[in-house]
């Protein structure tokens, strides 16, 4: 009987231990695990095509498979601009530690596309200045800093910040894409984000 007790001992403390959430395992869960491996599937795949916008949108709320599947696209060398759209704002919703390393892998990679790389360095100005983004179309069409369109980006101030203080960081990659005076659209557009306030 004591070794009874015992066990029983051991799993009320088991128990009690584990998260009431953690425990519970409804339909809820079920249906939220089910729509991350659709909106999952969608994002690396684009397929099937009517529901890009909802993956992309859905994908933010995946806290397990979301940031891995955000930085899988983020290695794509050859992405359309309105999966880059949907990429950055994905990304500035869940913006982790891999998904800050993975979008200056992009702006670094010279085998991504000029387009790609810009957006990335749009995107990195985002992680340098929480609260602004850029306007990545003036950035594409290679405006001087005095006339990039710089916003104000409500509701971040609401969100965690899971990257840290990347400021440092960002203005020595800034340094070495001008640096390496490799495609020109790409170092002016690195040119301008470093001017920016």
């Amino acid at each position: 009987m004591p070794g009874m007790l015992n066990r029983i001992a051991l799993c009320a403390a088991v128990l009690s231990a584990v998260p009431l959430a953690a425990q519970r395992s409804g339909p809820e869960d079920v249906q939220l695990r089910n729509d991350c491996r659709l909106a999952e599937q969608v994002v690396r795949t684009g397929e099937p095509a009517p529901h890009r916008g909802w993956a992309y949108s859905f994908i933010t709320r995946c806290p397990e498979s979301g940031p891995a599947t955000l930085v899988s696209r983020w290695q794509d060398t050859n992405t359309d601009e309105r999966t880059l759209q949907r990429l950055v704002i994905a990304s500035s919703r869940l913006a982790t530690r891999e998904v800050f390393e993975a979008v200056s892998n992009a702006a670094r990679n010279s085998q991504s596309t000029p387009v790609v790389r810009i957006y990335a360095l749009s995107m990195l100005y985002g992680f340098a200045h929480p609260g602004r983004s850029v306007s990545v179309q003036d950035l594409l069409q290679g405006r001087e800093s005095l006339r990039v369109r710089v916003y104000r980006v409500s509701g971040d101030g609401d969100r965690p910040n899971l990257v840290g203080d990347v400021t440092a960081q960002v203005e020595a990659l800034l340094s070495e894409i001008i640096a390496s005076g490799g495609e020109p659209s790409v170092v002016r557009a690195a040119m301008t984000i470093r001017q920016l306030p």
